[in-house]
């Protein structure tokens, strides 16, 4: 059989996690083959798997473990002693499909909580390298000793240059070469090239998961602020989350109710769709006190794709590729009268500065995140760290 790639996830296929199901088609497009290990099934309906995964062969594990006994159990892992049952579980049920896939030559995880902790318990165990892909979350708040990691690991890739910062200032010394920036990617279809106006009432759309560090919040208080200027506006947020009961408590206190819809979850291609119809896409993400914040989101990179302006806050992560007034319009984060004027700024546009906008958003899609290109240097760092070369099952 030919060299394959184990790859390590949360949950397959998941809602939000829509790069990951990307980066790996096409991986799987360019000849690498994978075999995923999901430690869950996946909790929502979502599309239909692409063609080039429907053969993959997944094996699903004994779920997720609370994310406050991660520390313990990754200490666990490097002191001999106990980890926790359910990656123990996980590790010697798959250890048995490595026993009978004997193809598998590297494991490679996305998050560097769970995920990356369960493949260096596999690898451990049987010899093979290892490595991850680090995220957000997982980054700032999951607790899990990234240094250790980092060091028990083959590389480490992540896909901004702010997490790349970090990284490196949590790492040891001689392990930051092995820490590389890999951005993510997206499909490229033909730009819309139809001339720009602007909705009246303006049509905003959120995506995301309704916890603080998207700062739905923020939003809500800035369409209150437009709405008391007179500026009509309509946005539907798409997500679920803990926050939900807030801030539906917070639509209403800021008289928003009647033009700002909570819409759930809903499969990629709906998300999409409603995309593509509305004037603006907003991400008002913000840092919380935890330290949760945002890398660069997907779904600028969705829009940028799409033709579709972006107002957005001025994280780290988010300005390596909004520029303010060049690819976006950045708001100062966490600020709702900024992120109202940035906002009413589009709203009054006659067209001129969203075509500016979009259409230099489009050219950094082209250039900088096509995932045909960018899965390219992934593939070199599992031929660098794997057990065997990957080189022939790959191909242009």
């Amino acid at each position: 059989m030919p060299p394959t790639i184990g790859y390590l996830l949360g949950e397959f296929p998941s809602l939000t996690e829509t790069f990951i199901l990307r980066e790996m088609k096409e991986l799987v497009r360019q000849g690498l083959r994978l075999h995923i290990f999901s430690l869950t099934r996946p909790k929502s309906a979502s599309d239909p798997l692409p063609a080039e995964l429907a053969p993959v062969h997944v094996d699903y594990g004994p779920g997720r473990m609370d994310p406050s006994l991660l520390s313990r159990a990754f200490r666990g892992l490097f002191s001999g002693g106990p980890s926790r049952p359910r990656i123990e579980a996980a590790t010697d049920r798959w250890l048995k499909t490595l026993a009978e896939h004997r193809e598998i030559v590297h494991l490679h995880a996305h998050f560097a909580n769970e995920p990356a902790l369960t493949a260096m318990a596999m690898s451990k165990a049987s010899g093979l390298p290892f490595s991850f892909t680090a995220h957000a979350w997982d980054i700032y708040c999951s607790g899990t000793p990234l240094s250790e990691l980092i060091a028990a690991a083959q590389f480490t890739a992540t896909c901004t240059e702010a997490n790349a910062r970090y990284l490196h200032a949590k790492c040891r010394s001689e392990d930051r070469d092995k820490i590389f920036l890999v951005r993510h990617g997206i499909e490229l279809e033909p730009f819309c090239s139809e001339d720009w106006r602007p909705s009246k009432p303006f049509r905003c759309l959120a995506i995301g998961r309704l916890v603080g560090k998207k700062g739905f919040d923020v939003l809500l208080k800035a369409l209150g602020i437009l709405n008391d200027r007179r500026i009509q506006t309509v946005c539907n947020v798409v997500g679920d989350g803990p926050e939900r009961e807030r801030l539906q408590q917070l639509r209403k206190e800021t008289g928003v109710q009647d033009t700002v819809q909570f819409l759930g979850a809903r499969p990629p291609s709906d998300t999409l769709q409603r995309l593509r119809e509305s004037d603006a896409l907003i991400v008002p993400s913000v840092i919380t006190s935890e330290g949760d914040r945002d890398g660069l989101p997907n779904v600028i990179l969705e829009a940028a794709a799409n033709g579709i302006p972006i107002v957005a806050s001025d994280l780290p992560g988010i300005s390596e590729f909004v520029a303010d007034e060049v690819s976006g319009l950045l708001a100062s984060s966490g600020d709702p009268k900024s992120l109202a004027d940035k906002i009413e700024v589009l709203a009054a546009d006659n067209g001129a500065l969203a075509e500016t906008l979009r259409r230099n958003a489009r050219r950094i899609v082209e250039e900088e995140y096509d995932i045909r290109k960018n899965v390219g240097p992934l593939i070199a760092l599992f031929n660098q760290f794997s057990n065997a070369s990957i080189e022939g099952a790959c191909s242009e």
